[in-house]
């Protein structure tokens, strides 16, 4: 596309599974869908100047799919389709002739389209009696398939651009496949606009597909040519990570003031300076948007050997020769060697630095970066008016974004007065001292967006003591003035979309605020002393250390659950307040009770409500700690008592969402202390659940006749049960259960990881018994455990003291024992059933899936435990570790588990 400087593309059978959007490299964009990873499958591909034009995209199926975009005013749908094969039943043809005549109906008559689709038909050679919507330079006859098509640029008045260019037939065959030559794919657009298509034909010599060509055509839109926004150069701020850029910032810096440490007093020399020092340290960036390069594990080698590869497909669609042919085939596996080596390369090195700990934010970026990317639509630069019309001029726009953000955010909700009467008590305030402001600067975070004054945070952590002793001076002069620098009033408001609703529509995007990053340090000093004297209730969650909301949320689920097990109502009543954050009621946040009781000064609140000459709206410069700690308290009554309900709904309307003391936080708090002590008055305990098979109800009965059975035999009997089953244990597959203690940033150690290979690194199969006095054999099992193996290893290999007479014995159970194993096929095999009778070995029945109810399951899990303790390297030694560790189980565990509980046999 970038070389043959195409803008939009539509391509069909992407094969792709799912419906987004991903970058493929070079700033191109596609937007994809597709049901089926083995059939079907539409896109479009957009360059990166029109990504951010895209205003829709609809996905129809895996057929047709829908782009609309704005470019310089212009309304412009692309429509990408793929119709069925001709072999395909009439019904799918219908369904998705159907579904483009949908998706044409759907788009205003104003606005131009174009369609792109391999429509799989012939629309043939002349033009006789559809002069209207075709030309005469189609390729060979038409059939049933290129009708359709031509009777749906009937039905909507398109026409077929392909047609309209005479070309030689070579750019205009679309397919190539054997010695079948045709045309199938076609571009369309609205007959009116016919006019601005300057030509069309089919590219030859480019290697898209095996055996489609790409037919591209020339539009020329006929649109209002506006000045392009230069993109503003921004410092780079982000080198002063660099320990060697910031000792020679510090330096430069320093010859700027003359060789003083100690920065100017006033605030508009200091900046100015420390900007233009920065400048011209650090560099600017270039003005122009950073390329997405997908293909940045290129290399000369791999891109010569596609030049070549390229040359030789053009050679040998001049000349088909076998000659031509093998050349063709051998350098195109060698580009396919080539590149898979460069990438493998690159993306080793890649794996490398993501490893370090330097490289844990890059991880976190390239992940949100691909989460951005797959979203179809991010922002658009038109936006509905109030009345519904689309705005496209960027000065009406404007308008309509400031218009939108003064009403949100001066529109306050009826509420009653109570600043009438209150009275600031005046207080002496103590200076800011060095360490407060130290502490400040170390809670702030590093790499964050700039305000409008284009000074981050790091540069006073780079100026270290010299600019904590600045910032101190510069904090009281605006504490005694009772005036902030007028840069700080100044902020940059970004609408961000919610991905949800209208993209057009206002209503659906917030309002982030960029503000002086020295105006938030000085609102982290103000905050840190309102907390002091500011009483926030132990109900608020949300925005508070080690108080998230979602326990509160969690202590719910646990709240729900119980009462749905117990089965019992319980009552929940959410309230969700609308544009709580934006609705504050400013003139009680300077008045409030708590000066009234004399915990607070009257400067402080003078300092925090300067006001620009714009009035609240303006208020960019409010502190929001202040606003957030005042509201806290002020708020509190609500969630105290609803004596008076009418009051309460009317209050409630106005509550800052998550802010401290919202109705809504506090009930979640209450229930988080609450619901623990209620849950355990009601016999309620925190436990993990049991796991227990899945059974049908035949089953079930099994089961419980089993135990009605044996629900009160004595101990004796239990005694004498030689308990049986097999397992199996792989070499490495319970490693990951182990616990290791490491440091940061060494996850990937070689001695803080465990070695993984496939299917566990192969594993022994072993079969063993037990009783309450203790292990009996473990037996080793060779092969597939079949009924022939099974026989062999009771009969321990035709010996005269078979294996389970010699446990027996070993374990000392006499003369009458039972046997237990499950109804495993192999075990209730006729020939074993045979072998058992002949021996004289009396056998348990046991019911039916009942894995759960054999203790030897549980003896198995101690072994592996011991056995994964040890770690074995390979099988053999696996085999030898299991058996030493078979024999060291205590006979205090056997016996444990050989007497089911009472309390189990009730249960079950």
């Amino acid at each position: 596309m970038e070389r043959r400087k195409v803008d939009i593309l539509c391509v069909q059978e992407t094969r792709w599974k799912g419906s987004k959007a991903c970058s493929i490299g070079a700033g191109f964009k596609l937007f994809y869908y597709g049901v089926d990873s083995k059939r079907n499958g539409v896109g479009v591909v957009l360059k990166e100047e029109f990504v951010r034009n895209v205003l829709e995209v609809k996905r129809v199926s895996d057929r047709v799919m829908s782009l609309k975009l704005e470019i310089e005013g212009v309304m412009l749908n692309v429509v990408s389709g793929y119709a069925p094969q001709v072999g395909c039943e009439l019904e799918e043809k219908e369904r998705f002739w159907s579904e483009l005549d949908e998706v044409m109906e759907s788009i205003p008559t104003g606005e131009r389209v174009v369609i792109g689709a391999d429509f799989n038909g012939h629309v043939g050679e002349g033009n006789t009696g559809d002069e209207e919507v075709m030309g005469k330079f189609g390729v060979k006859e038409r059939n049933l398939e290129g009708q359709m098509v031509v009777d749906f640029a009937k039905r909507m008045d398109m026409g077929v651009v392909n047609t309209y260019f005479q070309k030689r037939e070579e750019h205009r065959v679309t397919y190539k496949s054997g010695g079948r030559r045709t045309q199938v794919d076609y571009i369309l657009c609205r007959r009116g606009n016919l006019k601005e298509i300057s030509d069309c034909n089919v590219v030859v010599g480019e290697s898209v597909a095996r055996q489609h060509r790409m037919v591209v055509c020339r539009m020329t839109l006929m649109v209002c040519k506006k000045k392009r926004s230069e993109i503003e150069k921004k410092t780079k701020w982000w080198k002063l990570k660099k320990e060697e850029c910031c000792e020679e910032f510090r330096q430069k810096l320093r010859q700027a003031l003359g060789g003083q440490v100690v920065l100017p007093d006033d605030w508009e020399t200091t900046a100015e300076v420390i900007r233009e020092t920065g400048r011209k340290v650090l560099g600017v960036s270039s003005g122009r948007r950073k390329e997405d390069k997908e293909t940045w594990w290129w290399n000369e080698e791999v891109q010569d050997s596609i030049q070549r590869k390229r040359l030789a497909k053009k050679k040998w669609d001049m000349d088909r020769t076998e000659e031509n042919r093998q050349e063709y085939k051998e350098l195109q596996c060698r580009v396919k060697r080539e590149v898979s080596k460069a990438k493998q390369k690159a993306y080793d090195e890649l794996y490398t630095r993501l490893d370090t700990r330097e490289g844990e934010k890059d991880l976190y970026r390239l992940a949100r970066q691909r989460d951005r990317d797959g979203k179809d639509v991010q922002q658009v630069r038109v936006i509905k008016g109030r009345d519904g019309r689309v705005l496209t001029s960027e000065e009406s726009v404007q308008r309509r974004w400031k218009e939108y953000f003064e009403e949100l955010m001066n529109e306050e909700n009826e509420r009653e007065k109570r600043v009438e009467g209150v009275k600031s008590v005046e207080q002496k305030v103590d200076k800011i001292r060095k360490d407060e402001v130290r502490k400040a600067l170390k809670r702030m975070k590093s790499g964050k967006a700039v305000g409008p004054d284009d000074i981050p945070v790091e540069v006073w952590k780079c100026l270290g003591e010299a600019a904590v002793e600045f910032l101190a001076s510069l904090f009281n002069r605006v504490l005694e003035s009772e005036r902030m620098p007028e840069e700080w009033r100044r902020s940059v408001l970004v609408p961000i979309f919610k991905n949800k609703g209208d993209v057009q529509s206002c209503s659906n995007y917030r309002g982030i605020k960029l503000m002086s990053h020295t105006m938030k340090l000085w609102e982290r000093v103000v905050e840190a002393r309102l907390r002091k004297v500011v009483e926030i209730c132990e109900q608020q969650y949300g925005f508070m250390p080690r108080k998230s909301t979602t326990d509160a949320i969690f202590a719910l689920r646990i709240l729900m659950e119980k009462y749905r097990d117990g089965q019992r109502e319980l009552h929940c009543v959410f309230v969700d307040l609308e544009k709580a954050y934006d609705r504050v009621l400013r003139e009680e946040l300077w008045y409030w009770r708590v000066w009234e009781r004399g915990r607070g000064s009257s400067t402080s609140i003078q300092v925090a409500r300067q006001e620009p000459p714009g009035g609240p709206a303006a208020g960019s410069h409010t502190l929001v700690a202040v606003a957030q700690r005042t509201w806290s308290e002020a708020k509190s009554d609500t969630c105290a008592g609803q004596e008076d309900s009418e009051r309460g709904k009317k209050e409630s309307k106005d509550h800052h969402q998550g802010h401290p003391d919202e109705s809504g936080l506090c009930w979640w708090q209450h229930l988080k202390a609450d619901s623990p002590r209620t849950l355990h008055t009601a016999g309620f305990h925190g436990r993990r659940p049991r796991r227990t098979p899945l059974l049908q109800i035949s089953r079930t009965n099994a089961r419980l006749a089993f135990a009605n059975v044996h629900l009160d035999k004595e101990e004796d009997f239990w005694s004498s049960v030689l308990w049986s089953d097999e397992t199996k244990i792989e070499l490495f597959g319970h490693n990951d259960v182990a616990f290791i203690w490491r440091k940061k940033g060494e996850a990937f150690n070689p001695k803080n990881t465990i070695p993984t290979v496939k299917h566990g690194g192969g594993n022994r199969m072993f079969w063993g018994c037990f009783s309450a006095g203790g292990p009996g054999n473990l037996i080793t099992v060779n092969g597939t455990m079949k009924k022939e193996q099974y026989i062999k290893i009771l009969n321990n290999n035709n010996n005269n003291n078979n294996n389970i007479r010699q446990s027996a014995e070993k374990l000392g159970l006499g003369h009458q024992w039972t046997f237990q194993h499950d109804n495993d096929p192999k075990h209730t095999a006729k020939v074993v059933k045979k072998w058992l009778t002949d021996k004289n070995i009396n056998v348990l029945q046991w019911p039916s899936q009942s894995p759960d109810l054999n203790p030897i399951e549980n003896l198995w899990r101690e072994l592996k435990i011991r056995v994964m303790a040890r770690r074995p390297s390979n099988l053999k030694e696996l085999e030898l570790i299991a058996k030493d560790e078979w024999a060291k189980i205590p006979v205090e565990t056997c016996k444990k588990l050989g007497f089911p509980p009472p309390v189990q046999r009730h249960a079950l």
